[in-house]
């Protein structure tokens, strides 16, 4: 077979691809470095030029899957939150359905209490959080607002996993679930 020359973004992002599909059927520590070079279709070496390990082509994906999941769940601030949220749940909800064994994985830490794992699965927490906190313009929620948001962030991801693992509710469901759920602790 022969070699492609492609630039470094595109090689990288070909990389996060085949680390998306992979780390979504087996868990971390059941995939060797040389199996991920060859689904990759690269060398081991050329891996460690772009990650430089194992751990570290790990973390690349799951900060990607963290941008992508922010990028989905996007709440437009300017709108009021009975107008952005339903879009935002949606795209949680299209998330799920594409990337649910990922999901998992990243709300799981994947490799256990892994610190950089564990931080982009609060950066996306605290995005969400900044998010609702903008959208009902809530400059300084006090601490029991704040703590009732955490909530309804914890809530989601809960049901989002029981949505992966079972994929029982639809998507109105989905979405009326969770707008419910955030009304009544908002109230």
């Amino acid at each position: 077979m022969a070699r492609r020359r492609l630039s470094v973004e595109t090689r990288r992002a070909e990389l996060i691809e085949v680390g998306k599909r992979i780390f979504s059927e087996r868990p971390f520590d059941a995939i060797s470095t040389e199996e991920l070079a060859r689904a990759a279709g690269i060398s081991k070496g050329l891996l460690y030029h772009y990650f430089s390990n194992k751990r570290g082509f790990y973390v690349a994906v799951v900060r990607h899957l963290a941008d992508e999941l922010i990028a989905a769940t996007n709440i437009d601030e300017d709108a009021p939150i009975g107008e952005a949220l339903p879009g935002a749940i949606d795209g949680f909800y299209a998330f799920l359905g594409a990337h649910g064994p990922m999901y998992r994985t990243l709300i799981r830490g994947g490799i256990g209490s892994d610190s950089e794992t564990a931080e982009e699965v609060d950066r996306v927490r605290h995005s969400m959080i900044e998010r609702l906190t903008a959208n009902l313009d809530l400059d300084s929620p006090t601490p029991e607002q704040d703590a009732k948001l955490h909530g309804w962030v914890g809530c989601a991801e809960a049901v989002g996993l029981h949505q992966v693992r079972h994929g029982a509710l639809s998507e109105v469901q989905f979405r009326d679930l969770l707008i419910t759920a955030l009304l009544k602790l908002l109230d």
